[in-house]
């Protein structure tokens, strides 16, 4: 192994935070950054994003595909939120903001359609069900 990137991609235009890849479009992978962008990426076209959501308010610190739908994708951000963002046409279609400090983790349960975890800096694990169609 020479260590070389197969690609790179460019786009951001500050830190980027988290990256996870689409569980049914093995072509995909979202990533989101401290320029308070998520960007949703093709391997196949390395010289631009497919599509891009935000500017938001503040960063957004992680982001993660459905395990259960190729289409939705959940966010948590340092708007003391967690949203799920339908990829279709950008749209968010639940948030989740009970907490009182910055959400810096969030999940899918691999088990239970539709349930999802989210941590916080106000030292609470939040868990909570997603009401969305596949």
């Amino acid at each position: 192994p020479n260590g070389k990137s197969l690609a790179t991609f460019s786009g951001h235009m500050d830190q980027v935070l988290s990256l996870d890849w689409n569980k049914y479009a093995p072509e995909q992978f979202v990533t989101s950054s401290v320029d308070r962008t998520i960007k949703l990426w093709d391997i196949r076209n390395p010289r631009g994003q497919v599509a891009m959501f935000g500017p938001f308010e503040f960063s957004v610190r992680r982001v993660k595909f459905s395990p259960f739908s190729p289409h939705y994708i959940a966010t948590a951000g340092y708007d003391m939120s967690a949203s799920v963002w339908d990829t279709r046409n950008g749209s968010v279609v639940f948030v989740h903001d009970a907490h009182r400090e910055f959400v810096f983790g969030v999940d899918w349960s691999l088990f239970h359609p539709g349930m999802m975890a989210t941590c916080s800096w106000d030292e609470q694990v939040h868990l909570f069900n997603v009401p969305i169609v596949k």
